[in-house]
């Protein structure tokens, strides 16, 4: 395994044990960290001791995975990162959420990496069918959700919204949906100097995406509208 100390996504380094705790302090529920791996190289591993770490941390489950180059998914890659994990949580006397993330979504064979995550012992595939979207991945997410049965949960997420989870439910069979709730702000700049990108290509550096209350709000009476039925 890798031993990555810190992740660094738009030119921002954080130390992911740090924000793990940060993140259990501040919410009540449940904090997986997802790994955050290098764009466009999905087969790199994340780390078995950054794993720990996490855990350690109060993290209550890890999100990751990873490719061969072929598209298979890299069990012998993955099972020390989950297993450090899981050594962390038993130390703690706690239990931890293993999930594989949409690495899944990019693999060759969405069935055989269904079996795969199934043999490994993990609870959970984040995926949107395979497609740039939940609602476009819906035929696939609906026969993955029949083939997992209650060994897996499939996690449905990309494009998720309180407006189209009694849809998607209804489509897939799917009871677990992921979501950002995000809303775009406007940067308090009143000088812009555009063209000028100072982080990832194609975002705006005068545009501030945060979480909305009350999207996720909406969600949460969404979900629970559905549960009731």
């Amino acid at each position: 395994c890798e031993e990555e100390d810190l992740t660094v996504l738009d030119g921002a380094r954080i130390p992911m044990e740090r924000t793990a705790a940060l993140n259990k302090w501040k919410m009540v529920g449940e904090v997986l960290i997802p790994g955050v791996l290098n764009a466009g190289d999905i087969h790199k591993t994340d780390g078995c001791r950054q794993a720990a770490e996490l855990v350690e941390a109060g993290a209550d489950g890890i999100v990751t995975g990873v490719l061969t180059p072929e598209g298979q998914l890299n069990a012998d890659a993955m099972r020390p990162i989950y297993a450090a994990a899981r050594r962390a949580a038993e130390k703690a006397g706690r239990p931890v959420a293993c999930t594989l993330h949409r690495a899944f979504d990019v693999s060759a064979d969405p069935f055989a990496a269904l079996e795969t995550v199934r043999s490994m012992g993990l609870c959970t595939i984040l995926t949107s069918g395979q497609a740039a979207s939940a609602p476009e991945g819906a035929e696939l997410l609906g026969r993955l959700v029949e083939r997992a049965g209650d060994s897996v949960e499939i996690l449905v997420g990309a494009g998720v919204t309180a407006q189209n989870i009694p849809a998607l439910a209804a489509q897939t069979g799917a009871h677990a949906f992921h979501l950002s709730g995000k809303q775009v702000l406007q940067s308090r700049m009143t000088f812009r100097r555009e063209g000028v990108p100072m982080g990832l290509p194609g975002f705006s550096e005068f545009e501030v995406w945060q979480t909305g209350e009350e999207n996720i709000r909406a969600a949460r009476q969404a979900l629970d509208a559905i549960k009731n039925n």
